[in-house]
């Protein structure tokens, strides 16, 4: 149960983060949230939300020149499609 409340809190605290982010149209903030959140999603082993976030994150961080956040992004999209069979 412990693992579960964890997951539920880290979503709720990527959905306010992205929010913040999204209004302060702080690009660069927004793109490091994603890869984030597409490393989260790996570890839950979710494909579907780390492919998503990743795949965000990786278009923010490209067209900002953020070669770590998008490196990050770039995995959990890698990791997405190869759980996926794509």
């Amino acid at each position: 149960a412990g693992a579960r409340c964890e997951v539920a809190a880290a979503a709720t605290y990527y959905s306010e983060a992205l929010e913040l982010a999204r209004a302060l149209d702080d690009k660069w903030v927004l793109s490091q949230i994603l890869a984030w959140q597409a490393n989260t999603g790996m570890g839950l082993g979710d494909p579907v939300y780390a492919g998503a976030a990743g795949l965000e994150g990786r278009d923010l961080a490209d067209a900002s020149g953020e070669r770590g956040n998008s490196r990050l992004s770039r995995n959990g999209i890698g990791w997405a499609h190869m759980l996926q069979g794509d």
